[in-house]
């Protein structure tokens, strides 16, 4: 007689290795669905980081945008050629305006605005006024309001004598126009 015993064990080992092998199958499977849930991840982490520069991006060229915008301003205020030549042209009626007059007027060394750029120069002016203080106030005032970048060195008063010193700013096509050598 057969015996069932041998033909029971031979299929309970291959029952047992099929299971293994679904059990393998299945941890295999696991891991495949790990590693895609890890390179997910990391892809998320790879596009949150390109966000986050395209964020900065954006934002430095607004700060960008903002500082051309002020730099224009800026160069706006600055005189050319042109522009100084009407405000000497236009200094004595100006002045007379707040009921001063010019004794004296003269012109410093162009120099460079800085080092490191020498599209910019530095113009010193120096007039001796006569009037009263608060003429000479008032005309300051003007001054300080003016349309175009100019820094107020000195004011010193003696009587109805004005000693005003200032500096014009002025990009300039040539020296020459504003140098005085003997």
């Amino acid at each position: 007689m057969l015996s069932i015993v041998p033909i029971l064990k031979k299929i309970y080992a291959l029952k047992e290795l099929q299971i293994k092998n679904i059990m393998m199958f299945c941890r295999q499977d696991n891991l495949d669905k790990k590693l895609i849930h890890l390179s997910f991840r990391q892809d998320t982490a790879v596009l949150d980081q390109e966000t986050i520069k395209a964020n900065e991006t954006k934002a430095l060229e607004s700060i960008l945008a903002e500082k051309e915008t002020v730099l224009a301003e800026i160069e706006n205020k600055i005189f050319d050629d042109k522009t100084l030549l009407a405000f000497f042209k236009n200094f004595n009626d100006d002045v007379n305006n707040y009921k001063l007059d010019i004794t004296s007027l003269s012109l410093g060394e162009l120099v460079p605005f800085s080092s490191t750029n020498n599209k910019v120069k530095k113009l010193t002016v120096s007039a001796n006024l006569k009037g009263s203080y608060d003429n000479c106030s008032n005309y300051v005032k003007h001054l300080e309001n003016f349309a175009h970048l100019m820094t107020i060195k000195n004011i010193s008063l003696t009587g109805d004598s004005i000693n005003l010193t200032f500096t014009v700013y002025v990009r300039t096509e040539s020296e020459k126009y504003w140098s005085y050598k003997e």
